[in-house]
């Protein structure tokens, strides 16, 4: 009885989906998470957050709803083709909500916009995921590296349901986009008493994109390339 049940369940849930996507319905993965767990009978709601895609990143310029790199798209130039605000109504624009980030030194994040929730990071490498409609904190990533040079973070990468973000101490570290919870951490530098991070990761397929910093004093600069799923290093190439 159960099983029989458990398939019409499925085939309702397929029609359902498939009919959804027909009529590109601007749902949202609560919205499909709330009725699969009502068809399948849970009691229980998990938020399975998925970070963009590969295909997401290389149509970002299209994307009116998220933005999800730090200059908007891989060409780095933040052109948005929105016709919302003009020269005859910018003037009218006002706050709509602050967020205070408790630190003194300067902000230089670039906000990532995904699915509702934004997420900045403070100089000192905190990170803040907030309700992009009304600003209220949803949670908080605390940090306390040790400062090299001077503090600064450019912003994080979100990816497979996680947030990355590079940290001043050498350190690339994945957090659950749902909580903040830390995932995994590795020292990403190879020389962490000269070298640090400061710049966004940038996504790329499976990998995340760094440079390091060490170039105020001598250093050799160096990209690396590592796996999203675990910050195992994939490939790295000096740059002179």
């Amino acid at each position: 009885m159960n099983d029989a049940r458990d398939t019409r369940n499925a085939r309702l849930l397929r029609h359902l989906l498939r009919a959804r996507a027909r009529a590109c319905l601007k749902s949202s993965p609560l919205a499909l998470a709330v009725a699969a767990a009502a068809l399948a009978g849970s009691t229980t709601l998990a938020f399975a957050a998925t970070g963009p895609t590969q295909t997401d990143y290389v149509n970002a310029a299209n994307d009116a709803a998220n933005w999800i790199l730090p200059a908007r798209t891989y060409s780095g130039n933040r052109y948005v083709e929105e016709q919302e605000i003009t020269p005859a109504n910018v003037a009218t624009l006002k706050q709509s909500w602050k967020f205070q980030i408790p630190d003194d030194s300067p902000i230089e994040t670039a906000p990532i916009v995904w699915h509702g929730t934004m997420y900045v990071t403070s100089a000192h490498d905190d990170v803040y995921a907030l309700d992009a409609k009304t600003g209220s904190l949803k949670w908080t990533f605390e940090y306390h590296p040790h400062v090299l040079a001077f503090a600064a973070n450019r912003g994080v990468a979100v990816m497979d349901g996680k947030v990355f973000v590079a940290t001043l101490d050498g350190h690339l570290i994945a957090l659950d986009a749902d909580s903040g919870k830390k995932v995994w951490d590795v020292v990403g530098v190879h020389d962490t008493k000269n070298s640090f991070y400061t710049m966004a990761p940038v996504p790329y397929k499976d990998k995340l994109l760094l440079g390091a910093s060490d170039g105020d004093w001598g250093g050799i600069g160096y990209i690396t390339a590592f796996n999203a799923k675990d910050g195992s290093r994939a490939r790295r190439r000096t740059v002179w």
